[in-house]
């Protein structure tokens, strides 16, 4: 699940448990013509035993942006997955926790 909440639900998100993850695919496209680009990264994750997928999505402004995210996070990539106790199919990732490993 891609990171569109409420300023509430997002700062109380900052708070789930952490998970080690890692990505497992990077698709950067164009949006709305020449507005710029949107990253779409597809992540996986363990948590209480089981092992769960999501997507975080990004609005990139520049092209030097949406070139350097498929390097930055290529498949293999590891980064920090915040995941909701009480239903831990629902994940989302910040910025700051991208560059584990």
């Amino acid at each position: 699940m891609d990171r569109l909440f409420e300023d509430d639900e997002e700062e109380a998100s900052y708070n789930w448990p952490t998970a080690p993850g890692e990505v497992f695919s990077v698709c950067v496209q164009s949006y709305r013509g020449d507005e710029g680009c949107r990253a779409e990264i597809t992540y996986s994750y363990s948590a209480n035993g089981e092992y769960y997928s999501g997507v975080f999505q990004r609005l990139l402004g520049s092209e030097d942006d949406a070139q350097r995210i498929p390097c930055t996070f290529a498949p293999g990539h590891k980064l920090l997955v915040h995941y909701r106790p009480d239903k831990p199919e629902v994940s989302t990732l910040f910025e700051q926790d991208m560059n584990v490993g």
